[in-house]
């Protein structure tokens, strides 16, 4: 895969803003869940689904799993933004990124979550409403996240692709 110089000189890329739209799918009857991330930063655009490994409690916790599977992609491309957004439309993971209380069966997955925060200088997050009619590109990437977040866990498919920004290119 090719690296823009600017990844090359210091192993990590300062970036801006890094906005994540997160959603995922739970089965209630097999407790099976998948997930979906569309990540935007000045660089780059990453997008990625999967099948959670494990099952989950349920399709909360399932949210929070997919946010930390974003997160880890953040990293694993070595970005390192000034700011994280998180756009999502579940409000246990809204209250986890806001640092309100949340529910102790959730104890386990919250810190690693808010582990994983403490990376970032400034992070929050933001609400989208979820199975809308609205026109916006957070209610594109959010319906896209949905889809691709069900159709993981249906077909137990993994993918993350990352494409560059064109300005970066020599």
């Amino acid at each position: 895969m090719y690296r823009p110089a600017i990844m090359e000189e210091s192993k990590t890329c300062s970036i801006g803003y890094c906005t994540i739209n997160v959603d995922s799918s739970f089965c209630p009857r097999t407790k099976v869940g998948g997930y979906a991330f569309w990540i935007t930063t000045d660089v780059c655009t990453i997008k990625g689904y999967g099948r959670f490994r494990e099952i989950c409690l349920d399709p909360h916790e399932a949210e929070i799993k997919g946010l930390i599977n974003a997160i880890q992609a953040v990293k694993k491309y070595s970005l390192s933004p000034k700011a994280l957004v998180v756009n999502c439309d579940n409000k246990v993971v809204r209250d986890i990124v806001s640092n309100n209380g949340v529910n102790k069966k959730y104890h386990k997955v919250e810190k690693i979550l808010r582990e994983m925060l403490s990376d970032f200088p400034i992070f929050y997050a933001k609400h989208i409403r979820g199975h809308s009619q609205v026109v916006s590109a957070r209610n594109f990437c959010n319906d896209w996240c949905d889809k691709m977040g069900r159709n993981a866990w249906k077909q137990n498919h993994r993918k993350i692709e990352i494409t560059w920004k064109q300005q970066l290119l020599p």
